[in-house]
């Protein structure tokens, strides 16, 4: 492996972790908020 490649792939690995990371990130920062409590519950007790 010529000097060139290996220091592209030192250089690669570290700025895809990077992307993963931001990419994790957004997921979590624009899911939708969950669903309240009583929202859920609600179809329990009209079985009731």
């Amino acid at each position: 492996m010529m000097r060139p490649h290996r220091l592209a792939h030192r250089a690669l690995w570290p700025l895809l972790g990077l992307l993963i990371a931001f990419g994790f990130l957004l997921a979590l920062a624009l899911r939708p908020p969950p669903e309240p409590l009583d929202a859920r519950t609600a179809p329990m007790e009209q079985r009731k």
